[in-house]
């Protein structure tokens, strides 16, 4: 597996980061733990993980605003389209589908 895969992968198994609604989303101290967690599993620096997770992000929002995602309501509209983007991290992998 890539860094890249291995990143998606640690920060995914980690709500903490990402999920709003995790009772220490906010916790900057908890977050900080966590990504001196994940640095460590990785092997890299701090700045080089947050930056690649930063960017892979960014990268993220990008692509999903390329995919047509229907209202509910609309009559017999599916809820996402066939993504066909080029990245790698394809969107109907991991977002929706």
């Amino acid at each position: 597996m890539s860094f890249e895969e291995n990143l998606i992968l640690e920060v995914q198994a980690r709500p903490l980061l990402w999920n709003k609604e995790n009772e220490h989303y906010k916790n900057q101290n908890k977050a900080h733990e966590v990504w001196e967690k994940i640095t460590r599993s990785l092997g890299k620096p701090r700045e080089v993980v947050k930056t690649k997770w930063r960017n892979l992000r960014d990268t993220f929002q990008k692509e999903r605003k390329k995919v047509t995602v229907y209202r509910s309501g609309d009559p017999g509209s599916p809820t996402l389209t066939n993504y066909t983007g080029k990245w790698v991290y394809s969107i109907s992998t991991t977002y929706g589908s």
